[in-house]
């Protein structure tokens, strides 16, 4: 799903736009026992109340795609015979009325997730008119001819409140306050089936982490009969090995630095251009910098031909670079803006290795100025 695809979703979770009919739910403890679950026609709650669960249900449609947001991609075989999948159509085209089909789902939930307090599994279910966009992207709603037909879920987790002071206006009085059950904003989450290209595609889900180094592949397993895919992180740790065991000696400090400038500079051209979507680069893409900062053309070749096997997809430009530049040796971290990284210098003196730093007048050690000299 596209940034922009994901947002037209996302905005459906407003009161005077949603139209989500159910609301089923689970509340399970850390012994993975059910302790209530619950079947709502979501219209009949308190508006205050919806209010706060359709932040919820906003929040496994945000994020950054790659990182927080990762596409989950069902084979033909997984589509046509997975019980997994299976198990989501039935969800989606019951409506979540079929009442087995919601237990079988929370059961495999509750049997691939290890949460150390209690958590609550939130399911609903929304039919969208698409409206029809027009070339110069005017939406017009008496054009929609596209019905997108959906699941999300959040996985919430819900922690007892700190005993703490509170104020009772009735009494006119500060007392303690009693700690309760709070439910806190998703862990994790999916949407089912993706809005690809406006419409829905049961050949993929999109599947929301809020920590990408926790990706429960147990849950993926369970829920979509599939390995948990690289996340953006995982991507950038295996391009920086590629490029690395591909380059040896002729990846230096320059190198990386003059690679990445020509990155941000080519994302910043990016979004100079209206409606862009962010921009992705090929090894292709990459083998061409490293060229125009002094790589051989063998060692470039070499490069585009480990990338092609470990990676061998576009990779989000933005997820190469950070916006913080640091340096690490093996007694030393430095970090600075990244833009900064031309006020550093790699030299050999007396047959040494120095990382040089230009300084002005002073310096500052732990809080106080002192003279650089």
């Amino acid at each position: 799903m596209t940034k922009k695809e994901i947002m037209e979703i996302r905005r459906r979770f407003r009161i005077d736009r949603n139209a989500i009919p159910r609301m089923r739910g689970c509340y399970v403890n850390s012994e993975k026992s059910v302790l209530a679950t619950f079947n709502y026609v979501f219209g009949n709650i308190e508006e205050d109340e919806r209010h706060k669960y359709l932040a919820i249900f906003s929040k496994p449609l945000s994020g950054k795609p790659g990182k927080n947001l990762i596409d989950i991609e069902f084979d033909t075989e997984t589509v046509v015979n997975g019980i997994e999948h299976k198990l989501l159509m039935r969800l989606r085209d019951s409506k979540l009325e079929d009442s087995e089909a919601a237990e079988q789902f929370f059961q495999n939930i509750i049997r691939s997730l290890s949460f150390d307090g209690n958590y609550l599994i939130l399911l609903i279910h929304e039919t969208y008119d698409v409206p029809f966009r027009g070339k110069d992207n005017r939406i017009f709603q008496e054009g929609s001819e596209e019905v997108y037909n959906y699941i999300l879920c959040s996985v919430c987790p819900v922690n007892l409140s700190k005993p703490a002071l509170s104020y009772f206006p009735d009494e006119n009085t500060f007392r303690d306050r009693v700690p309760d059950w709070q439910v806190s904003m998703p862990e994790l989450g999916f949407l089912f089936p993706a809005f690809d290209e406006r419409r829905a595609n049961i050949y993929n889900a999109l599947y929301y982490i809020k920590n990408p180094e926790k990706k429960h592949e147990d849950f993926v397993q369970a829920v979509f009969s599939s390995e948990a895919p690289p996340t953006s992180e995982d991507k950038k740790a295996i391009f920086g090995e590629v490029l690395s065991d591909s380059l040896g000696e002729y990846f230096n400090y320059a190198v990386a630095r003059h690679m990445q400038e020509r990155i941000r500079e080519r994302i910043e051209l990016n979004k100079s251009i209206k409606d862009a979507e962010p921009l992705a680069v090929t090894g292709k893409d990459i083998g061409m910098i490293l060229y125009e900062c002094g790589v051989p053309q063998s060692a470039v070749a070499e490069f585009e031909q480990e990338y092609e096997e470990r990676i061998g997809e576009e990779i989000e430009a933005s997820n190469l670079i950070s916006s913080k530049l640091v340096i690490k040796t093996e007694d030393v971290v430095i970090s600075s803006k990244a833009n900064l990284s031309d006020k550093f210098e790699v030299r050999t003196i007396d047959g040494r290795k120095y990382l040089l730093i230009p300084i002005e007048d002073s310096i500052e050690v732990n809080g106080i100025n002192v003279n650089a000299l």
